[in-house]
């Protein structure tokens, strides 16, 4: 069964038990219910370390969810992040964590992801990635973004998206004077045009 639409996408729906159906009891069913196959996604984030941008506890132990949106303006719904164990804590500070989700739509190009949070614990995200079958997306948090649902505290969510083509070719010189390197350096940088 196809089903189209008078703008993209077009659909396949799939009758994958290959299950009869007759308006006779004998025969078969008399209904069928059929859905899309399911989009993967894979989605990977990092949670700022402990004491990053002055707070002692980035990480959060509330619902976190995200939204997968296109470059031709298709989204996913809003999909909750759940670790694949009951065992696993997720979002503590400095922590990468990878979630599988599921949707009925293909977003196709990936354009960007929105995360939003469930409760009133704050959560430091500091990068993510999103990865499809046919895209991937890597996005950083350069303004440091904190979630929280109390208003008061910080915005709920935060979309971050691609950025543009361009391409930049940066160095960094550390100096050759003693204890100048670092082990442990957290580093930003943004570039802007003119």
């Amino acid at each position: 069964l196809d089903i189209s639409s008078p703008s993209p996408p077009k659909y396949r729906f799939i009758n994958a038990d290959h299950t009869l159906i007759s308006s006779g009891w004998f025969e078969g069913k008399s209904s069928l219910k059929m859905c899309r196959p399911k989009q993967q996604y894979v989605i990977t984030t990092k949670t700022a370390p402990k004491y990053a941008y002055g707070h002692t506890a980035p990480g959060t132990n509330d619902n976190v969810y995200a939204t997968v949106i296109g470059k031709k303006g298709i989204s996913t719904n809003r999909m909750k992040l759940v670790p694949s164990s009951i065992f696993y804590d997720p979002f503590t500070a400095g922590a990468t964590d990878t979630f599988t989700v599921e949707d009925y739509f293909d977003v196709g190009a990936i354009a960007c992801v929105q995360f939003d949070i469930g409760g009133n614990d704050a959560w430091i995200l500091d990068r993510a990635e999103v990865q499809s079958p046919s895209d991937k997306l890597n996005v950083y948090s350069t303004e440091r973004v904190l979630l929280s649902a109390d208003s008061s505290e910080a915005p709920s969510f935060a979309k971050l998206c691609r950025a543009g083509a361009a391409g930049y070719d940066v160095r960094v010189k550390t100096s050759d004077d003693n204890d100048s390197g670092s082990n442990k350096i957290f580093v930003r940088m943004e570039i802007e045009g003119l």
